[in-house]
């Protein structure tokens, strides 16, 4: 998750992403009038994207997978934006396409997943991402301990609702 990417560069290119120089804003399904904040609902097929409507970014940096053993599954729409030349405004300098912003990937005997925010699973965000928590935690328990086998149906929310609280 991340919050600065730069400092993860080395970390994040020997895994085979690439992050923007920018935070992304988008255009469409904004959150409360603030283009760094949005929901994303473009998934590619993978355990954690199974079941999912969507879920709710609240800035995050574009991803790329720049090695096969990585791939985005889950991105913007495509009139999202990264205002290279930082001017704080859209032009015609800017990047606008659909970013990644979800990435998973293997690397040796394990498997990794980046997400382009660090905030997204944050207990004031927690009930929009709730489903792609849960799905997290099925992932890594189902990577660690195959044996167990958890299937989505099989077993309700694993996380505590920490806002009936």
């Amino acid at each position: 998750m991340l919050h600065i990417a730069p400092p993860f560069g080395d970390l994040l290119y020997r895994l085979g992403v690439d992050f923007s120089n920018g935070v992304i804003r988008e255009r469409d399904q904004v959150l409360n009038g603030d283009p760094l904040n949005f929901r994303v609902t473009d998934f590619a097929d993978h355990p954690l994207t199974r079941g999912l409507q969507g879920f709710n970014l609240y800035g995050g940096w574009a991803l790329i997978n720049t090695d096969p053993r990585a791939r985005i599954i889950a991105r913007t729409g495509p009139e999202a934006w990264v205002d290279l030349n930082r001017d704080l405004r859209l032009n015609g300098n800017d990047a606008v396409q659909s970013f990644g912003v979800v990435v998973v990937g293997e690397s040796g005997k394990g498997a990794f997943v980046v997400f382009a925010d660090d905030a997204i699973f944050q207990n004031r965000f927690l009930p929009e991402n709730r489903q792609l928590a849960d799905n997290l935690v099925r992932w890594l328990l189902n990577r660690s301990l195959p044996q167990l086998a958890l299937k989505p149906e099989s077993v309700g929310p694993l996380l505590a609702d920490s806002t009936s609280h």
